[in-house]
């Protein structure tokens, strides 16, 4: 893909899948140092990312919103390349499933022996209260919609 006019290309990556693969006119990343916004032009840079939200606009409008659990970004004056430990479509976090998750990984760290199992197993359960956390904070705009 190319860039065209004020649309550069952006992708997101998972160790799964190609989550989003497509032009857009601004991406808000979740950075370690807080929100960055990447538009067209921008100077190459190289990004650690945090937990949460990534924000796809196209034409001043949020296309897509994706969640992801942590990565980096590779962002050159054409394209943003996002690689991120865990990623999913907003739309597509759903409750009841990451709370049973949660409580599976719960009981894994109660059951391990091993510490570095244990740490793993946490920073798994963060991730997926991070999820928790982004649902409920969506919910009264998906209740204006």
């Amino acid at each position: 893909m190319t860039s065209h006019g004020n649309a550069f290309d952006f992708q997101l990556v998972s160790p799964e899948r190609i989550l989003f693969q497509g032009q857009a006119t601004m991406v808000v990343l979740p950075a370690t140092s807080g929100l960055i916004g990447i538009l067209a032009g921008h100077a190459p840079t190289i990004i650690t990312l945090t937990k949460g939200i990534i924000d796809v606009y196209t034409n001043g409008d949020i296309a897509h919103r994706l969640f992801v659990g942590g990565g980096f970004a590779n962002i050159t004056e054409t394209s943003c390349l996002t690689m991120a430990d865990d990623a999913i479509s907003v739309e597509d976090l759903m409750e009841a499933d990451i709370e049973q998750y949660i409580k599976e990984v719960e009981t894994a760290i109660e059951n391990s022996i091993i510490e570095e199992e244990k740490e793993a197993l946490r920073r798994t359960a963060a991730i997926e209260r991070s999820k928790l956390d982004t649902i409920e904070r969506l919910q009264p705009a998906k209740k204006q919609i």
